[in-house]
């Protein structure tokens, strides 16, 4: 890679390396994302980053706020509560999937800590207000739906580590399937029966959309039962 300071990049500033750091991270995961990349980056010494970052730690929250920024809420703000959940759902996942890197910097029962992941959590606790969820009530369920959009994605993207091949993928369908199918039948019928199923991931949008849909039908026995 070309360092920034022969491309006619920006001059050395914070935003140029928070911008930095999550090409980095796009590129190859939190691992990259270090001091001695970056000024090799900007063909200075590592030491000349920290006037514009005073930590490691400071470099990752501006990195998860700099994400947050491209956060897009819904537009029809008077659609109803379950379609606002799931509209906010899908653009957490899209960003997360977009950054994947940033999935692992984001705990649920952390507090936002910049503006940016604020909003989008204001957005998530107004809908649950709406909805009828008392203050306590929104802020335990914002927390579950946040956990939920994380844990998908980590899975869905492998937690940060390498793709497999499709070749790879392949195998170890195979392997899960004849794993599967090799239990005893009359101890296991079912499991036998659903072997082909149970060893193909299965489309992510489509689990996706499924997990909303019972994690909101959740949320509505709650209202009902209250």
């Amino acid at each position: 890679m070309t360092p920034r300071a022969t491309r006619g990049r920006p001059a050395l500033t914070r935003r140029a390396v928070v911008e930095a750091a999550l090409e980095a991270a796009d590129a190859g995961g939190l691992s990259a994302v270090t001091f001695r990349h970056l000024a090799a980056e900007f063909g200075v010494t590592p030491m000349s980053l920290y006037r514009y970052v005073d930590s490691k730690q400071a470099l990752l929250d501006a990195l998860a706020d700099r994400v947050f920024e491209e956060f897009e809420f819904p537009a029809d703000d008077s659609a109803g509560w379950r379609e606002q959940l799931r509209a906010l759902a899908c653009s957490f996942r899209r960003l997360l999937l977009a950054h994947p890197a940033i999935a692992a910097l984001r705990s649920a029962a952390t507090p936002p800590l910049s503006a940016s992941q604020a909003r989008a959590v204001e957005a998530f606790l107004r809908t649950l207000s709406r909805a009828g969820f008392s203050p306590q009530q929104a802020a335990l369920l914002e927390i579950e739906f946040e956990t939920f959009v994380l844990a998908h994605v980590m899975l869905e993207t492998g937690g940060g580590t390498p793709a497999p091949s499709d070749q790879q993928q392949r195998a170890r369908i195979r392997q899960i399937r004849a794993r599967l199918l090799t239990l005893p039948p009359e101890e296991f019928p079912h499991i036998v029966q659903a072997a082909t199923y149970m060893s193909e991931p299965p489309d992510p949008d489509w689990a996706f959309q499924l997990g909303l849909d019972l994690l909101i039908g959740g949320f509505e026995k709650i209202l009902e039962r209250d």
